[in-house]
């Protein structure tokens, strides 16, 4: 292989890149609603019913995707004091899980850089 062939491996996989990289933070932002959802308080009805993922969003220079809820008690719930009624839930229940789990993340995600010279 010389450096024209090289050049065009190199070429090949950056077009790959975005796709396999917006697959994989959608993959992501499923897995931490799913964790989210487990540690979020059972005191107000249908929160953890209304956790959501946006599908990932492509720009020049980076690639993010979102997880929320869309109560109207959600930020509350997540910010503010208070005893939650089931052990193992309560406030934090969107920031535990993303600190917990941004090393798996950042490692599953770079492992996918690998993928986009395999196509």
């Amino acid at each position: 292989m010389d450096f024209k062939d090289l050049a065009l491996e190199f070429s090949k996989a950056s077009r790959h890149m975005k796709g396999i990289m917006k697959k994989g933070v959608d993959t992501s932002t499923e897995d931490l609603l799913s964790q989210s959802k487990n540690l979020a308080p059972l005191d107000e009805g249908g929160l953890r019913e209304n956790g959501s993922t946006t599908p990932a969003k492509v720009s020049r220079h980076d690639i993010t995707g979102e997880v929320g809820y869309s109560k109207e008690y959600a930020l509350r719930m997540h910010e503010d004091m208070y005893q939650p009624s089931t052990p193992g839930t309560g406030r934090k229940y969107l920031e535990k899980p993303t600190k917990e789990n941004e090393e798996k993340y950042a490692d599953y995600l770079g492992s996918l850089v690998g993928d986009a010279f395999d196509e």
